[in-house]
């Protein structure tokens, strides 16, 4: 994947935590739940307030029936200011996009109102 070779150009970039957690965007996405939670935990143990790192976290958790954790990432969210990016997922348009494989699971989980996805 393009983001291994960002690591190997730049092994000490700054921003190291970002490139993780598009790895485990990508893994998401790509239905590897276990490289996208090891990348996600990753980015997040370099950068524990990247909110949308726990955001994918708790699809991947919600993915893998784990209510609870699931949640406690989203709470995580709200914690730190966030909660809006939680809403946000839900306004792009998804014709023809896999981002409903991430806006279902929260919408399962998630506690609060959440706008309607537009098709």
């Amino acid at each position: 994947m393009l983001t291994r070779k960002s690591f190997l150009l730049s092994p000490r970039d700054p921003l190291e935590y970002i490139f993780h957690m598009y790895e485990g965007s990508a893994q998401y996405f790509a239905g590897n739940l276990e490289a996208s939670k090891r990348a996600i935990e990753h980015s997040l143990r370099l950068k524990p307030d990247l909110g949308f790192a726990h955001i994918l976290l708790a699809g991947v958790l919600s993915r893998e029936g784990q209510t609870d954790a699931s949640k406690s990432e989203l709470a995580r969210v709200i914690d730190l200011g966030s909660e809006n990016a939680i809403k946000n997922l839900f306004r792009p348009r998804t014709t023809g996009t896999r981002w409903r494989d991430l806006t279902d699971p929260i919408r399962e989980i998630y506690d609060g109102q959440l706008p309607e996805q537009p098709e």
